[in-house]
């Protein structure tokens, strides 16, 4: 019998490996209205001519997943050990990740990813607020669990 699918996100699970590095980096401690979001892109590139004729081409592009964090989240320790390391050593480090989001029985492998931007610290107000981050990766591949 297949498992009821459900909306809840608090069972969802992300986890980057940067090889290079050495770092397994299982995030925790998501923020309070939101863990991440991909944003969308684009498939094909399409053209309309003078004469009204569509045309149309697959188009390869580049996946964003913004993260968020709490303040005080023990994965922020090695997000910033990520961008300290390409900070020092003028370079890139690739990672590779896979969310699973048991609700709706679905993982996703992430492929080549890249800490583009980091915030190096919280806000500071009544609170410290939550501390976000953007990778950037080659393609996001959904796989039935």
């Amino acid at each position: 019998m297949a498992k009821n699918r459900t909306i809840t996100s608090a069972n969802a699970s992300f986890r980057l490996n940067v090889s290079d590095l050495g770092l397994i980096i299982d995030l925790q401690g998501f923020a309070v209205d939101g863990f991440f979001e991909a944003d969308a892109h684009d498939l094909a590139e399409v053209v309309i001519g003078v004469d009204g004729k569509v045309s149309a081409a697959y188009i390869p592009s580049l996946k964003t997943i913004n993260v968020h964090l709490q303040a005080d989240s023990v994965s922020q320790a090695q997000i910033d050990t990520w961008a300290g390391m390409s900070k020092a050593q003028q370079d890139v480090y690739y990672g590779d990740g896979i969310i699973t989001e048991p609700g709706i029985n679905t993982s996703y492998l992430i492929k080549k990813i890249v800490l583009q931007n980091w915030k190096p610290l919280a806000d500071a107000g009544k609170t410290l607020k939550q501390r976000d981050f953007k990778l950037v990766c080659q393609d996001i591949i959904p796989i039935p669990i």
